[in-house]
């Protein structure tokens, strides 16, 4: 059963994903930027992402009576991440082909196809440029599916040990890219979802919120000293997480908080609709707000004002993503799936 706090945290994040990187195609179609700064913000959709990704992640591993084992754990992932990802991944590695100018351009060296699409770790990011995230997850899943091969109380050690480690660790940045990512204190976004879930599916509602509210209190209370006192975050490896993890942690344990009023409110259902196809939304909102703005005021030189072709944008970018996740997400998952379950 879904959660419907996390599907609207879900939607919430994709969409100030879509704000970000709106605002920073503005310069290429428009004379003017009169998007607010505050959308460079979006980025810390990317965080709550993880955050979420780990409470749900708990609840797949631990959460199902008798437990869960390696294989289907890890098939489960595999399928509802690679096969719609490998189709946006296609479709922009054959637009690079007659475009190279359109894709990735800034970057200094071109993106390994095979590694893309394996989603593992490169010197660069992938040919999808948001790749890069779900490279994150899948370590993580890896992680956690290996993890199924010992008892529940020795996985919670190791993850503790682990969560200890990259706190201490803060990435090896002169090392190659695995060993970045293993390091890289980005993943401690995961080890808070997973311990917002131990909290939530573990105790009986009073207890559960009581906890919740505790875990959500203490990123605010360290936020506020790092104000209060003026720390300085911009050279240090746990800058990220602190600035916009723990931040990502406390709306979260917030959201499972309120887990009934956003159930019955019916001004969240919009965003909960989005979090049902968030991740497709997620693949292909990069694309398709070039293709919508492109298309208009390139192709078909619309004169339509700023505000208005803006918001017609994002409006567009979550239909075609939802006809994305009917059409194409649903279908290769599940084809995916039939592929993997033969003997």
């Amino acid at each position: 059963m879904k959660v419907a706090s996390i599907e609207a945290l879900r939607g919430f994040a994709v969409t100030i994903v879509i704000f970000l990187h709106l605002y920073l195609v503005q310069d290429r179609y428009f004379e003017e930027n009169i998007l607010p700064e505050l959308f460079l913000l979006g980025g810390w959709g990317v965080d709550i992402f993880f955050v979420i990704s780990g409470v749900v992640m708990y609840k797949s591993v631990y959460g199902r009576p008798g437990g869960n084992m390696t294989w289907p754990f890890l098939r489960a992932r595999i399928t509802r991440i690679y096969p719609p990802y490998w189709v946006i991944t296609f479709l922009i590695f054959a637009i690079a082909q007659f475009r190279p100018s359109l894709v990735n351009s800034s970057y200094d060296e071109t993106p390994s196809l095979v590694r893309s699409l394996l989603l593992f770790p490169d010197v660069t990011t992938p040919w999808l440029n948001v790749g890069w995230s779900l490279i994150y997850e899948m370590w993580f899943y890896l992680l956690l599916g290996s993890l199924l091969l010992v008892r529940k109380s020795m996985a919670i050690a190791v993850l503790g040990a682990y969560a200890l480690f990259l706190l201490l660790a803060g990435g090896a940045q002169e090392s190659g890219p695995v060993i970045r990512l293993i390091t890289d204190p980005l993943i401690l976004e995961f080890l808070f979802g997973f311990a917002l879930g131990m909290a939530y599916f573990r105790h009986d509602l009073q207890r559960r919120k009581a906890i919740l509210l505790a875990i959500a209190t203490v990123p605010l209370l360290i936020i506020a000293l790092r104000f209060a006192y003026g720390f300085d975050l911009l050279d240090s490896p746990l800058e990220r997480v602190i600035s916009f993890g723990l931040p990502a942690a406390s709306i979260v344990a917030l959201g499972l908080c309120l887990e009934d009023f956003v159930k019955r409110c019916s001004i969240f259902r919009p965003l909960i609709i989005i979090g049902n196809v968030s991740y497709s939304v997620y693949l292909t909102h990069v694309l398709f707000i070039n293709a919508f703005l492109f298309t208009g005021l390139r192709v078909l030189k619309l004169e339509i004002p700023v505000l208005t072709a803006n918001v017609a944008c994002v409006g567009f970018v979550i239909f075609a993503g939802s006809l994305y996740y009917q059409f194409i997400e649903k279908t290769t998952s599940k084809a995916f799936m039939q592929v993997l379950n033969r003997p």
